[in-house]
């Protein structure tokens, strides 16, 4: 039984499985088909007897499901597995549309294709690993448009002990102070929230996720970017977003101080996400308030992006990126979550 603490209606609310497909039961009612968790949105339902016998196979033709009468017409809820995605998301997004996620987690389009990453030659602090290169996105993706924050932390990962070092009244600050192996865990458990399949299978995980005992495993191993399940953004997909597509040889910076929270204005510590300026795609703060883990690197360290509220302006740049060894926890270090386009 399916039966969130927020609301009686749901506890009223069913879940049969048969085989591999998912039956919601809901109370007859009224209740628009909106107040539905994501996860539950995409399966079939049933407000009789009689649909609930035909649709786990008690015989007879399968009747439409009926549609509440409510202010505001609601779609008829097709069939689907289990692993198709819980979030419904236009055929044929834009860059930088924009859909409501799991947990308030806001997401933004970015399209498949070829872009240019690295840094021009002559651009203040630039490195060796810089180079102006193309990359070639061969699906596109799903990212927060923030950085996942403390409050979409506990609801998945909810206790007294909690990661971050800075709290305030507010809970939409970025969550810190997390490694690698908990960011992955993280992302697995919004995949199951959302019946999706896990991207990552971590190996002996011992610890506390986020709590004052040190969370690692033995072994993460990726399922790849066909996993229709939530991730990190690998180093490429994050730097793509950041320049919103853009071509790193043309055009000016940002303005460091109108787009990101960094050493020179963050008054020492993270800020609550979404308060600095969006990049035209509309994502907010992936350059600093907290450097943001991705998917790529080894067994040992990962790169880490985009800067934090301790950094010099020299690395707050889009292109800048720094190995960091994956159990690290720092008050510095955050993440963000994708979807690849399914």
């Amino acid at each position: 039984m399916f039966a969130p603490p927020r609301s009686s209606f749901y506890t009223q609310c069913y879940i049969r499985a048969r085989g591999t497909r998912r039956l919601v039961i809901l109370p007859d009612g009224q209740e628009p088909i909106s107040s539905l968790p994501f996860f539950l949105r995409s399966l079939q339902f049933a407000r009789s007897a009689e649909e609930v016998l035909a649709r786990l196979g008690g015989g007879g033709a399968v009747p439409e499901p009926k549609v509440p009468t409510h202010s505001r017409a609601e779609p008829p809820l097709s069939i689907h597995p289990v692993s198709e995605p819980a979030v419904a998301a236009p055929a044929d997004p834009q860059a930088g549309t924009a859909i409501d996620g799991p947990i308030g987690m806001r997401m933004r389009f970015v399209p498949a294709g070829s872009y240019t990453i690295g840094s021009p030659e002559g651009e203040p602090g630039r490195d060796a690993d810089e180079t102006l290169h193309q990359v070639q996105l061969t699906r596109g993706f799903w990212l927060g448009e923030t950085p996942v924050t403390q409050a979409q932390w506990k609801q998945l990962v909810p206790g007294p002990k909690q990661p971050s070092h800075f709290k305030s009244g507010v809970e939409d600050l970025p969550l810190e102070s997390v490694n690698w192996f908990e960011a992955v865990e993280f992302a697995n458990r919004l995949s199951d929230k959302e019946v999706l399949p896990r991207c990552y299978k971590l190996i002996n995980p011992k610890g506390t996720l986020g709590g004052g005992n040190f969370f690692n495993c033995d072994e993460v191993t990726f399922a790849g970017l066909d996993c229709p399940g939530y991730r990190l953004p690998t180093d490429s997909e994050w730097e793509v977003a950041a320049r919103a597509g853009g071509d790193p040889a043309k055009g000016a910076p940002p303005d460091l101080n109108a787009v990101a929270w960094y050493q020179a204005n963050s008054d020492g510590r993270t800020h609550s996400v979404g308060l600095k300026t969006p990049n035209s795609w509309g994502f907010h703060d992936l350059l600093g308030n907290v450097w943001e883990w991705t998917g790529n690197g080894h067994s040992l360290s990962s790169p880490v992006r985009g800067g934090s509220w301790n950094s010099r302006a020299q690395s707050i740049r889009a292109a800048y990126r720094s190995p960091v060894d994956r159990s690290n926890r720092w008050d510095i270090l955050g993440f963000r979550l994708a979807r690849s386009q399914s």
